[in-house]
């Protein structure tokens, strides 16, 4: 018997278990025939597709934000009134201090009395004053004001040394002032110690230096050796010649 095959619509013959016209495998009865599908295959999404909905999410985006927020493109102005509270001057001395701290990290600040060490050489400041009152027996008078800074000054090697530090004073503003001729400020002050001297191990030597400043500022005296520096915050006060 012959039989008209599903697929290529040829007859077979009823025994025959492959199609000699279209080459498929033949079921043995209907049941076993796969389903037709009506299903229409899917297109695959192109890469000029993707832009196209990229930018349609960010329009759709941009609307959405208009919607809820329709002032956001504006510049909103506000006034706020300020209270301006004056620090107290021992806020203002402890925020220079720290800033200046800030400024020059390596260098410590020390008070009078304090002893700062450089190595082999020690220097602590025992007084500061400003000389007053003037009197016709100096050999000259200054410009601004006198301010002695009484000092001591000690080897801490284990051998002689020619200590030769270098003294300069810095105000609150930064401002450096050299040493001045020294003039005659009694025995009881001892020698100056601005211009160099030897000192053998162990020795301190006492002396003062002075500077011709103005009276109006605060000053540290920076002490300088062997590419050291420290900072000694001086409170100076009268005193006489």
């Amino acid at each position: 018997m012959m039989k008209k095959r599903p697929y290529c619509a040829e007859e077979i013959q009823d025994e025959a278990v492959k199609c000699k016209h279209c080459g498929e495998m033949l079921a043995k009865s209907r049941e076993e025939l796969p389903p037709k599908s009506n299903a229409v295959p899917k297109k695959k999404i192109g890469f000029w597709g993707w832009v196209g909905i990229i930018f349609l999410a960010i329009f759709v985006l941009g609307i959405i934000v208009n919607l809820i927020n329709p002032g956001s493109n504006q510049r909103l102005e506000s006034t706020t009134n300020l209270v301006t509270v004056e620090p107290t001057p021992q806020e203002k001395e402890a925020f220079e201090r720290a800033l200046y701290e800030l400024k020059h990290p390596q260098e410590k600040i020390y008070k009078e009395g304090d002893t700062v060490s450089f190595g082999c050489t020690s220097c602590a400041v025992s007084q500061s004053g400003w000389l007053t009152p003037l009197s016709n027996n100096l050999p000259y008078q200054p410009d601004a004001m006198f301010l002695l800074v009484e000092l001591t000054v000690r080897n801490d090697c284990k051998e002689p040394r020619w200590i030769h530090p270098l003294f300069r004073l810095i105000d609150e503003n930064e401002a450096e002032y050299w040493t001045c001729i020294n003039p005659f400020v009694g025995p009881d002050k001892g020698p100056s110690v601005d211009w160099g001297f030897a000192l053998n191990p162990g020795v301190q030597k006492h002396g003062h230096i002075v500077f011709d400043v103005p009276q109006n500022h605060k000053y540290k005296l920076k002490v300088s050796d062997y590419g050291r520096n420290a900072l000694i915050e001086l409170s100076p006060k009268s005193v006489g010649r």
